[in-house]
């Protein structure tokens, strides 16, 4: 394990870690070394025990003495399962691995959208400058509504871009919460706030924005000095016929 939370085999802290100046400077500890740690955690009830064992009800970390004499003794607490705190450990590492990379196919898809937005961005504005320049050798006033016409596409786009990057910021928060806690936290408190990030990405949208299709690079000339956006008329748009500049 790496500084940077990442999990990799032998072979891969070979070739990443000792070949580069930079990466050699992480710190990698051995899995069995951060299960290891676990049990070295002292029972807050009973501190001159070390934590063995984990309440999955209540998700409080237990010692012997809990469970022979202590809150885990009887009551309802005496019938919660308990497990090894280190398997406690690896199976609320492997959930939260696949709830993040849920998150991962989300960045994914806001940020193709994105890279579609850009594309239709510099299409709409090239389309404008080509409508233009005909315009300009007829008559200046025409450039004038051609202008509300794109300004009226790119705000769409625009609005479109402002609220993905609105969510991809939540998701990237939502990392830099998961990497803060890893660093701040030792496994046992790790494990006390685990929930919480997991009700967070849980309570994030499911539904990713999609970009409105009718909003093109459709504007062309037509007869009466006038201009229009085929999209929103119904029609197709061929950047290269004749008759719509007729």
């Amino acid at each position: 394990v790496s500084t940077q939370s990442t999990w990799v085999c032998d072979q891969c802290d070979l070739e990443l870690h000792c070949k580069s100046k930079l990466l050699e400077k992480h710190k990698r500890v051995s899995i069995s070394e951060i299960q290891g740690n676990l049990t070295l955690s002292r029972c807050k009830e009973h501190p001159e025990m070390p934590i063995q064992l984990f309440d999955t009800v209540t998700l409080q970390p237990v010692c012997v003495q809990c469970k022979v004499l202590g809150s885990h003794s009887s009551g309802e607490n005496m019938h919660h399962p308990l497990v090894a705190i280190n398997d406690a450990y690896s199976e609320n590492m492997l959930q939260l691995h696949q709830e993040r990379e849920v998150i991962n196919q989300k960045q994914a898809r806001i940020r193709t959208q994105l890279r579609t937005i850009d594309e239709r961005v510099r299409k709409v504005h090239a389309n404008t400058n080509a409508v233009e320049k005909q315009l300009r050798t007829i008559i200046n006033r025409v450039i004038e509504r051609l202008q509300r016409e794109t300004q009226s596409k790119l705000h769409l786009l625009l609005s479109d871009e402002a609220e993905l990057r609105r969510q991809l910021h939540h998701f990237e928060w939502l990392d830099a919460f998961y990497k803060y806690q890893k660093e701040v936290d030792d496994p046992v408190e790790f494990l006390s706030s685990f929930r919480y990030y997991v009700s967070l990405i849980r309570n994030t949208p499911n539904e990713i924005l999609e970009t409105s299709p009718s909003v093109m690079e459709d504007i062309v000339i037509e007869g009466g000095l006038d201009i229009r956006s085929i999209a929103a008329a119904g029609g197709s748009y061929s950047p290269h016929d004749p008759s719509i500049y007729a």
